[in-house]
């Protein structure tokens, strides 16, 4: 039983560890994607919000929300499209204007 047990957390170890290494390279390349275009994610916000604060906090939801279903994204060349359209999608922008 005990050798069971010790194969179990084993596993579960190895499970752990392959995840997080998968998770810090989703991380990297998110990171490598991001850092060309997080200028004109900013202006991009900015435009939208017309508040320097409003827009950091778009640009902080944006992120976090792309990061959450970043393994979604299956070609790394619509990264930017993916973005700009998650920020324009949180924008209050969008939701205070009715759109025909």
């Amino acid at each position: 039983m005990i050798g069971h047990s010790k194969a179990v957390i084993t596993r579960s170890m190895e499970t752990l560890e392959e995840e997080l290494a998968t998770a810090d390279q989703d991380r990297r390349q998110f990171m490598s994607l991001l850092e060309p275009i997080f200028a004109k994610l900013s202006r991009f916000t900015l435009a939208l919000t017309r508040d320097d604060e409003e827009a950091r906090d778009l640009v902080s939801d944006t992120i976090h929300l792309a990061f959450e279903n970043f393994r979604s994204l299956r070609e790394p060349q619509a990264f930017t499209s993916y973005l700009f359209t998650i920020a324009w999608r949180l924008s209050p922008a969008i939701h205070s204007h009715a759109i025909y």
